[in-house]
């Protein structure tokens, strides 16, 4: 999940070293993470012993959290070793294939993105087997149950449901089909609208407008005809990958829905599939557009990307709330925020990884494919409704507000200078206004600003990353 916006992995040494100057840190310290995105920072702090309260709206974030903060041993798939129908399967592969071997090959193709540590100390793991049979051998077709092709269907080239209409000209013919109708006009716009939005009825479209004099309906068409940005296909996978995703997925959710897994099991093995997702996607980093051919990483040989499962032993609790609703009710030692401050919704940025996330869960998964649409490939009627920060452009109605009900001792906010965020006055007045929060001597005791140096996030091609600083803000509360 290094592509994530904003994760802060190279910054938790620095947070927690900052943390360590002003505070006394003791055995059995909580942390309450309460915009915890990929979970980084709470995996950092339960390797330093602390109990951790991780909490984000994004279905995601909590699987990541369940596997990585509150999984605390390796699983071991009782359940799953004392299957019969799975017992056969395994068995047969180990007495007919390679399969120590594939064990090693996966092992092997894991070491620049799993510790080495790790691989090493558990090689002999359930953990390691079941993930070698998910990446070289499983087969959907072993089990009596109905498949959905997920990622072959939606983001595959070829795919039944991978063609998309460009939403911006859908507005625009929306609008002409509004002003035209009970015309052959509305009626052939509404045959473009069906799939797979043939472009010939675009044409006749145009036709009629001709006729008709109405040269602006017209050169809106024209202008969408010349870009040949009308319609495509998506094309976030190879249609091989896309096909060992679908088995691997469908598999696991079997082995859920048969309890066969228990929910630690179940949430790594999930994780695993949607780090994999990230190494394979055929993107910069967001789920919101593609690149237009197969780049290198989707033409890797495949595998599963191994979870590094921390078995500290800690207390932890995870939570997919608004974190608005939170703030004020979580007692901890420490509060770490890193709100999404820009324009950018990370909720449909990852829509794809938080569609994995709650797949298995949607009661009606025909109906929730039929709703993804255009290129970015995103169900837009079933989204997340939560307190957004990065839409209300202050902090004194929602963030800092909540902060001064907050029953937690210390206070540390993460905020980038990046102009990705906002244009650099908006970036000032918001420094200023924080720096004049945690002023007030009535709710801190005291406040400190740390400067930490670093490059932005980039995904948009041609924009160049630029020198920035990640400002943490540490404060104690008063009595």
């Amino acid at each position: 999940m290094e592509k994530y916006m904003g994760n802060k992995a190279k910054f938790c040494n620095n947070i927690y070293q900052e943390i360590e100057k002003i505070i006394n840190i003791k055995p059995n310290m909580t942390l309450f993470d309460a915009f915890c995105g990929t979970t980084n920072v709470g995996r950092f702090f339960k390797k330093k012993k602390f109990n951790i309260i991780s909490n984000d709206i994004n279905d995601l974030s909590f699987v990541l959290g369940k596997a990585y903060i509150d999984c605390c041993q390796m699983p071991v798939f009782e359940k799953l070793y004392s299957n019969e129908k799975f017992s056969i399967i395994l068995n047969n592969i180990k007495q007919h294939s390679n399969f120590k071997n594939n064990i090693q090959k996966l092992i092997k193709e894991n070491q620049n993105t799993t510790a080495k540590d790790f691989l090493n100390k558990n090689e002999n793991s359930k953990l390691f087997e079941v993930l070698t049979y998910l990446t070289y051998y499983c087969d959907f077709s072993d089990y009596d149950d109905v498949k959905y092709n997920f990622f072959a269907d939606n983001y595959c080239a070829g795919g039944k449901n991978s063609r998309y209409i460009n939403l911006v000209y859908l507005k625009t013919l929306k609008n002409i089909q509004k002003k035209y109708a009970k015309t052959k006009i509305e009626e052939t716009l509404e045959s473009f609208f069906e799939y797979p939005f043939d472009e010939k009825y675009i044409q006749k479209a145009k036709k009629y407008l001709e006729e008709l004099n109405d040269g602006v309906s017209v050169q809106k068409i024209k202008k969408m005809l010349d870009k040949k940005n009308l319609t495509g296909e998506r094309l976030f996978f190879s249609l091989e990958h896309a096909k060992r995703l679908d088995n691997i997925f469908n598999t696991i959710c079997y082995w859920k829905n048969n309890n066969l897994l228990n929910e630690s099991e179940y949430y790594i093995l999930l994780t695993s599939l949607i780090e994999t997702v990230c190494i394979f996607s055929n993107t910069s980093a967001t789920y919101q557009a593609f690149y237009k051919e197969l780049r290198a990483n989707t033409l890797q040989d495949f595998r599963l990307i191994i979870p590094a499962i921390d078995t500290t032993k800690i207390d932890s609790k995870i939570y997919k709330k608004d974190a608005f609703d939170l703030i004020a009710e979580i007692e901890a030692d420490i509060i770490y925020l890193d709100p999404p401050y820009n324009w950018r919704q990370y909720d449909s940025n990852y829509h794809l990884l938080n569609s994995i996330a709650k797949f298995n869960d949607i009661k009606d998964k025909e109906l929730f494919q039929s709703q993804i649409i255009g290129a970015s490939g995103e169900n837009r009627v079933q989204k997340l409704q939560y307190t957004s920060f990065n839409v209300r452009n202050t902090f004194k109605e929602l963030l800092l507000k909540q902060l001064e009900k907050t029953k937690c001792k210390y206070i540390v906010l993460s905020y980038s200078d990046s102009s990705s965020n906002h244009e650099r006055e908006q970036i000032n007045d918001t420094i200023f206004e924080i720096e004049n929060f945690f002023s007030n001597k009535s709710l801190f005791e005291f406040y400190k600003v740390v400067k930490i140096k670093s490059q932005n996030f980039e995904s948009r091609k041609g924009n160049k990353k630029e020198n920035i600083n990640e400002l943490l803000f540490i404060a104690k509360k008063s009595n």
